[in-house]
Parts: C-alpha cells; structure tokens; sequence
C-alpha cells in the first residue's frame, strides 16, 4: 500500500504548484517464522491465497496504525509496505517477511515489527483447530 504525499512544494514555470513526493529515506524489515504440524501445514498449502490475503492485511493495517496502536506521541508517515512468504514443507514451516519504508530517516523499525507479527498471528489464529501447538518461532528484525 502507497501513500502519497500530500504537500505542494514548488511552482512550476507557470506559476502552478505542483505536487512532489519527498524520496523514501527510512527502510526496515521484519522477518518471522511460524512452525506447526503436518495437518497445519497441509491446511495452509490448501488455503494458502485466503489464509495469506487475510495475514496480509491484518499486517498492512497493524503496520499503518502503528501510531494509534502504540501510545508512543509520534507519527509514522510510511510510504510503502510489502509482505511476501515463503514455506517450507520439510520443516512445516511459514516465514513472513514484511518491508516498510517512510518519509523519516528514523521510526521504521517498530511498524514493520507490528506487521510482521500481526501476519504471523493472523496465521496462526486460522490454523490453530488443527495444530493447538503451533509457535510463532522467531520474529527478528532484518534490516534497518
């Protein structure tokens, strides 16, 4: 999801203001893992588009209010935020990777946390009835 900037910061030859997004200057990502059983797995590898659009948007929109769920005094103004996951049938594995850049130099670190780890709970909450010993296995920062 992109978010526009929403100053006008110069005028054309014109005369007209026009409308610039500043560039992305703050840039981190999350990455987690969830292990679970056999069926559990099986259950997401059969789901997988329903289960992952519903982690993915859970993650989004964690990530995005960030500053209304956390009473932290600060604004977070994002510019862009990406999931994708990979599996792992070996292991019964999902890693959750989750990328957020903003307008800050600073603060990207505990938005794309809060995604990550919503997307792996929204996960585990859909795939709980069939393993009730499904972990959430590590959520680490990646790169900042």
């Amino acid at each position: 999801m992109n978010y526009e900037y929403s100053g006008y910061d110069t005028d054309d030859e014109t005369g007209k203001a026009v409308r610039l997004s500043p560039p992305d200057v703050g840039e981190a990502t999350a990455r987690g893992r969830i292990s679970m059983n056999g069926a559990a797995f099986q259950a997401f590898v059969n789901d997988r588009d329903e289960i992952w659009t519903s982690a993915r948007h859970a993650g989004t929109l964690a990530a995005m209010g960030f500053d209304r769920i956390l009473i932290s005094g600060q604004t977070v103004n994002i510019a862009g935020i990406t999931f994708s996951y990979d599996s792992n049938e070996a292991e019964n594995t999902v890693t959750v990777s989750c990328n957020v850049k903003t307008r800050e130099r600073m603060r990207a670190e505990s938005p794309v946390l809060l995604g990550c780890g919503c997307a792996l709970i929204s996960i585990m909450d859909r795939l709980r009835l069939m393993d009730r010993g499904i972990k959430i296995d590590s959520l680490i920062l990646d790169a900042k």
